[in-house]
């Protein structure tokens, strides 16, 4: 909610508004993928007294969260999420000029936040401002039907203690994945509890390893093209590899970043990783220092397979028709280290040839 500065005389009414935060990508009949970043807000109830959004205030106020003992009278939401979505999606459709086959949110994270109004001189004040924001007399400016007591929700903590060695777990604040550094286990947190991850980790470069990014490694079932071998993927992505007999037997499976990064580099992340198929080994034993906070959860990574599929298979052997009918489920998954050496301005993965800028890393907690 927002914290306000209203009179405190004054009888607070909480009005509720959905917050957008995400990742639109859409993959032209062009066979370009655009994509774009929002961090919008849309009114969650249908009223006639307040504005349709929040503009930059859910991004420039500091936001703390209702609790039951929050005073004030809190306005039900009858806009549905899905409504609200299909919204959203709507809305950024309308400037696409080009013809899309599919597109798909990634990263997005919906919450509500609620915004103070009071009622003075029946008129309707902004609870931040402190200025009107309805007409001058307005007959009933807030309808008595449409108060309510403060939402009947509140926030469900799990104890960060390892479920296998009663250990102290360590993460980052925004992290969704914890280890435990005396048993070299990480965990999950779901509506059941915490949930054991099945890691792994790639063999460390030569040299010093001063970062450890985590990657989602999914295995999927695909129908509409045949994709089940490394060597699969070579032929279907035209690559040019020689298939040679070990590639019949090595599974594909897709890569994906667990943390939030720009569009064009989840993308392309996502792309190098997959085309690799870097060789992972069970962690026996985790880095005490140096690994990065997971961010993205496994649910929104495996929306993204299909985007990296009409990534790798970019080519006019498939028409977007075609690419549109393939279906991609993801059926099993692990989490996987894979260490790389800072720069002072990027950091490298010399086997793998890759290279990212730090700040793209150090921004990315703010998506």
């Amino acid at each position: 909610m927002l914290t306000g500065t209203a009179p405190e005389d004054q009888d607070l009414i909480y009005v509720p508004y959905w917050r957008f935060k995400g990742v639109l990508y859409s993959c032209m009949n062009s066979r370009k993928i655009e994509h774009r970043f929002m961090d919008i807000s849309r009114k969650a109830v249908t009223n006639s007294f307040s504005p349709d959004s929040l503009g930059f205030r859910s991004q420039a106020l500091k936001l703390r969260f209702v609790s039951p003992e929050t005073s004030g009278s809190f306005l039900k939401p009858d806009i549905t999420k899905p409504t609200v979505m299909e919204n959203i999606r709507h809305m950024f459709n309308a400037a696409i000029r080009d013809p899309f086959f599919h597109q798909e949110f990634i990263g997005e994270n919906l919450s509500m936040i609620y915004s103070p109004v009071y009622v003075k001189n029946r008129r309707v004040y902004d609870g931040v401002l402190n200025a009107p924001i309805s007409p001058e007399s307005s007959p009933e400016p807030v309808p008595e039907d449409m108060k309510t007591s403060p939402p009947d929700q509140h926030i469900r903590f799990i104890p960060a203690l390892c479920p296998s060695c009663g250990w102290d777990l360590a993460g980052a604040r925004d992290s969704m994945a914890l280890h435990c550094r005396h048993c070299s286990t990480v965990w999950y947190p779901t509506h059941e509890g915490l949930q054991k991850l099945p890691v792994r980790i790639v063999s460390r470069t030569d040299g010093a390893t001063d970062l450890f990014l985590p990657f989602w490694k999914i295995r999927g079932d695909i129908s509409g093209v045949e994709l089940n071998t490394y060597a699969d993927l070579i032929r279907a992505a035209n690559l040019p590899k020689v298939i040679q007999p070990a590639r019949h037997d090595k599974p594909f499976y897709f890569w994906c970043p667990a943390f939030k990064i720009r569009p064009k580099e989840f993308l392309r992340f996502s792309a190098a990783l997959s085309l690799d198929q870097p060789d992972s080994l069970p962690a026996s034993r985790l880095p005490d220092n140096g690994l990065y906070p997971v961010n993205l959860p496994i649910t929104e990574a495996a929306e993204s397979v299909k985007i990296n599929l009409i990534n790798l298979l970019n080519s006019p052997r498939f028409s977007p028709e075609q690419l549109r009918d393939i279906t991609v489920h993801a059926r099993a998954y692990s989490l996987v280290y894979i260490p790389f050496q800072q720069t002072p301005h990027e950091i490298i993965h010399p086997q793998l040839n890759f290279a990212v800028n730090k700040h793209l890393i150090d921004l990315s907690h703010n998506l």
